[in-house]
């Protein structure tokens, strides 16, 4: 095991952050643990980050103290035996005083605090409450949602589950150009579009909107193109052949670039946001950051992210059809949406969520 340092950080609570999962859950998960450790190390923080050796070089990057786990810390299982065996000689000898893991496994078999991040009721977070019940451990959320769900499931009081808001990656997410949107319209061969944001999870909603969506296009006298982005292709097609059949124009777009992303989102006509998979609110940040307007669902997560910055349909196809009806015959309240929608985007940033990692770190840190 190899160990590279920067310069002195600052003189919080020292903290072992552990990048060891970087690459085994989904690319939102490593690009949200990235973005936090690109803040601490703009921030000078006391922050120390171990990773595959494959890692090190983008990790020290950020300025940031990096230690490299062994070699043979490559698959999943040698890495949940690594957790508990080396992980916490590692933040011994480094001075650590809480190790922090962002993908939701972390180590038992030892009396330093720990701090979890935990995303949704299932895989490893499941274990995370089992656990939790037994060790000392606190938890970080990106939603109240996700807090309230976590406390009920666990009996953990309230100063243990900390909320710590995900940020807008600055570097992918952005309000396009005119440029880039009329790019859009081009490759497409397209000059309207709806965008639709959804997650293989989440089917009663994208079935509740593409049945509310043909019954707006009768009642608002426009047929917009609809961009369908999160979802394989097979079910994609699945849900929308009947739209497809019955002379819809529906596009299945993926692995996209960041600007193509940006400029679907930011230049469509209107953005649903069907994905609350993770109960996050990524989803919703990403498309208010690119200065949409904005049509979601009204689960907990998405009203906390959204605020009144956008707009909500629940789960049934004719509030759909009201709200996007509504949406597509009024220009002034999408251009008073998208607005809305930016201005509420800057209350996410990473920064921000730094802050409050930092005072769960402190907290946990104190609880010996």
């Amino acid at each position: 095991m190899s160990t590279e340092r920067s310069e002195p950080t600052s003189t919080q609570v020292r903290v072992l952050l552990d990048a060891t999962g970087l690459g085994t859950l989904t690319p939102d998960v490593d690009s949200d643990l990235i973005e936090l450790a690109k803040a601490a190390g703009r921030a000078r923080d006391n922050l120390v980050v171990v990773c595959k050796p494959r890692d090190a070089k983008l990790f020290k990057s950020f300025e940031l103290e990096v230690h490299r786990a062994p070699d043979r810390v490559r698959t999943e299982r040698s890495r949940r035996w690594w957790l508990d065996c080396g992980l916490p000689r590692i933040a011994r000898k480094v001075g650590a005083s809480v190790i922090h893991s962002p993908h939701g496994l972390f180590p038992v078999l030892t009396s330093l605090p720990r701090v979890v991040t935990v995303r949704q009721s299932s895989g490893p977070n499941d274990r995370a409450r089992r656990i939790a019940k037994l060790v000392r451990t606190d938890v970080t959320v990106a939603t109240s949602a996700i807090a309230d769900e976590f406390r009920d499931s666990t009996g953990l009081p309230a100063n243990r589950v900390h909320l710590a808001h995900l940020g807008v990656d600055k570097e992918r997410t952005a309000i396009p150009g005119w440029e880039a949107v009329e790019a859009i319209g081009d490759v497409y061969g397209i000059a309207e579009w709806i965008a639709v944001v959804a997650a293989p999870d989440n089917t009663s909603a994208t079935l509740a909107f593409r049945d509310g969506f043909r019954q707006a296009t009768e009642f608002s006298g426009r047929k917009p193109t609809v961009i369908v982005l999160g979802l394989p292709e097979a079910l994609a097609l699945e849900h929308f052949a009947g739209l497809i059949d019955a002379g819809f124009d529906i596009r299945i777009v993926s692995e996209l670039d960041d600007n193509e992303r940006s400029a679907i989102l930011g230049g469509s006509l209107l953005t649903v946001v069907l994905d609350d998979s993770h109960e996050t609110g990524r989803a919703l940040i990403d498309a208010m950051a690119c200065g949409a307007t904005v049509l979601t669902r009204s689960t907990p997560a998405l009203v906390e992210i959204g605020s009144d910055a956008v707009e909500y349909a629940d789960d049934s196809p004719a509030a759909f059809e009201i709200s996007v009806t509504g949406l597509l015959k009024d220009d002034d309240r999408r251009r008073a949406l998208a607005t809305s929608a930016v201005t509420r985007s800057h209350a996410f940033t990473w920064e921000a969520s730094l802050a409050q990692h930092r005072a769960a770190w402190t907290r946990a840190s104190q609880r010996v």
